[in-house]
């Protein structure tokens, strides 16, 4: 008796198929071609799928891969293995959903006086501040506290706000007040402004959000346009108003903009300063 073997092996290669049959056929055994006997062949067709197809078109699931269409393409994929996740990791999921929220509450509030609101990479960075303060906490459960991990964000990568403003601000907070004391300074030794410079615009932001109660937020300002010159400025104390309620994160952030004679701002990175000077949760 004699049998031929032949092997199919088709490749399915990621973002293109690649059909390759590699027939390979040996014949053992064969009698001689005037025997007159008749052949019987054992075709035998083996499979071996690597990735994805454009040719020929499957559909459904075959063993942990499967083959469907989007966007008018043939595609495939691997089914997802069942990965059981730790506690830890569970909560550190949670609580990054829950910055991811309150940053956007924040930003939108403080995107009159932060230089780049809507940078992404910024976004990225303020949200993983507030994932890092809330860490394993349970929300539920965490105590009035203050996120150290928040207190000197910079919402300007390029510059750090006390290399431009050298004010000792103090800040204390009454309930649903918050004061802002600014000593007598002399602005020419407490701003590092570019040449050129006639007055300094000193803007203040005071943001909330409930991190139990999603949406809520709060929002106060305050502005003072101070000439650049060497006359000591008198000491003064700025109030905010201040919701306190229970779950609610609040921020202030301090930004200044350096104005020239025409009253225009320089625009240039290293010249737009904007920190959280404070945070506390209440």
């Amino acid at each position: 008796m004699a049998h031929t073997c032949f092997v199919l092996k088709l490749y399915l290669v990621l973002g293109k198929c690649a059909v390759c049959a590699l027939i390979s056929a040996h014949t053992a055994h064969l009698p001689p071609a005037n025997a007159g006997e008749g052949r019987k062949e054992t075709v035998i067709i083996k499979l071996i799928i690597m990735a994805v197809q454009t040719e020929i078109y499957l559909a459904g699931k075959l063993h942990n891969l499967v083959f469907y269409t989007m966007g008018g393409k043939k595609l495939v994929r691997s089914r997802p293995s069942n990965v059981k996740q730790s506690i830890n990791t569970l909560t550190r999921s949670r609580n990054f959903g829950i910055a991811s929220a309150a940053a956007r509450v924040l930003r939108s509030q403080l995107a009159p006086v932060i230089p780049f609101p809507k940078d992404r990479e910024v976004q990225n960075l303020f949200t993983g501040a507030i994932s890092r303060w809330l860490g394993l906490s349970d929300i539920a459960s965490l105590t009035p506290q203050t996120p150290g991990a928040l207190i000197g964000f910079s919402f300007n990568q390029k510059i750090a706000f006390t290399d431009r403003c050298k004010i000792p601000f103090i800040i204390s907070n009454n309930t649903g007040e918050l004061q802002i004391s600014i000593p007598e300074f002399i602005p020419t030794e407490s701003f590092a402004a570019p040449a050129g410079t006639q007055q300094v615009q000193l803007s203040f932001c005071l943001a909330g959000c409930g991190l139990l109660q999603p949406g809520f937020g709060n929002r106060a300002t305050k502005q003072l346009v101070l000439p650049f010159n060497q006359q000591l400025q008198a000491a003064q104390t700025l109030a905010l108003p201040a919701l306190t309620g229970r779950g609610t994160l609040l921020v202030l952030v301090a930004a200044v903009r350096f104005m020239n004679e025409q009253g225009k701002a320089d625009n240039r990175e290293v010249f737009l300063p904007a920190a959280v000077l404070w945070s506390v949760y209440y």
